[in-house]
């Protein structure tokens, strides 16, 4: 590959240059210096671009030949590494066939000897019919006779059970069947009345209609709304005068309540009046013989006293607060 590059680049590097030198001939005008010189440097320059693109141009071969080289060998790789599954896959269908060969070769050895050991064993049986294989083969046989019968009689329980199920479901599907023509005829003969009660009221709706057209049945009509009118009357008259006793009701409710409260306040005022006039004659009896009492080492009672006296104070004024209590919440209520 790299001696088909150089021969590459090598045959590049022999390409003309008329080219070149034809596009630099306007350069040759006059016998001066200053011409030659400038024909020369710029020859040299055209050489040198010529140089570098050429350089450019092996660059470029020398990187597709490499991608090439790179892309060759990896489908090399890829096709070897294909071969190689192939290769594998072959052997493992070989072995796979070979192992099933060898298993129908076992498979049918043991067939074969199961044949023939089945057929020596009925072969003896019948040469010696009283051996102890055809005993055993007697009694497999009669067991076989026993379970075949009652697999046959399990079966007939079976097919026994399974009708007389079919037969009840048959039966009720039937009934439910017959319920419910019956429901459809009930429900028809139903209709049908209905029906005809309709017609009914439809044809006395319009001999209503008719025989409103009369001038009798008119005013008959109007008796009726005259009567009509009268029943409001009287009604409203009784609706004002129950709402009327009810008012007076809650009136006289109202002041019986005040009464009451009075009168309980007016009690109370009296008793509290009393207790404090009692209170007040026992300090001046017990002042009167607080000395008496000290000297005789009573002064236990006359604290006791004392605190009696604070308790039915406590107790007046949570009175006076309940009733105030009340009296406010009637008059929230009213």
């Amino acid at each position: 590959m790299s001696s088909e590059i150089s021969n590459y680049s090598s045959a590049l590097g022999h390409i003309p240059r008329q080219s070149i030198v034809d596009r630099s001939t306007y350069f040759r005008v006059g016998n001066s210096e200053s011409k030659r010189q400038q024909y020369v440097e710029t020859e040299a320059v055209q050489d040198f671009r010529h140089g570098e693109r050429l350089v450019g141009v092996h660059s470029e071969l020398q990187h597709v030949f490499r991608a090439s080289e790179v892309n060759n060998s990896v489908t090399k790789e890829n096709a070897i590494h294909k071969h190689k599954q192939a290769i594998q896959c072959v052997h493992e269908e070989m072995r796979r066939t070979s192992i099933d060969q060898r298993v129908k070769r076992e498979l049918s050895r043991a067939t074969e000897f199961e044949r023939k050991r089945r057929i020596s064993i009925v072969e003896d049986a019948l040469e010696n019919p009283c051996s102890e294989t055809c005993k055993n083969m007697q009694a497999t046989n009669n067991r076989l006779i026993e379970v075949h019968q009652s697999l046959k009689e399990i079966f007939k329980r079976r097919e026994s059970i399974k009708a007389a199920k079919e037969r009840e479901v048959r039966i009720g599907v039937e009934e439910s069947k017959e319920m419910l023509l019956q429901q459809l005829r009930r429900r028809s003969a139903y209709t049908s009345l209905k029906d005809d009660i309709e017609n009914e009221h439809v044809q006395q709706i319009r001999d209503f209609h008719e025989r409103y057209q009369n001038e009798d049945f008119c005013r008959t009509d109007q008796q009726l709304m005259d009567v009509q009118e009268e029943m409001i009357k009287l009604y409203r008259k009784n609706e004002g005068m129950r709402q009327e006793k009810e008012r007076q009701q809650m009136e006289n409710a109202k002041q019986r309540k005040s009464i009451v409260e009075e009168e309980l306040v007016r009690h109370f005022n009296r008793k509290c009046a009393k207790t404090m006039s009692n209170i007040e004659w026992g300090s001046v009896r017990r002042s009167n013989t607080d000395s008496m009492a000290l000297a005789r080492g009573q002064g236990r009672q006359i604290k006791k006293n004392k605190k009696t006296a604070v308790g039915f104070r406590k107790l007046q004024a949570i009175h006076s607060a309940l009733i105030l209590r009340t009296i406010v919440r009637n008059k929230t209520k009213e």
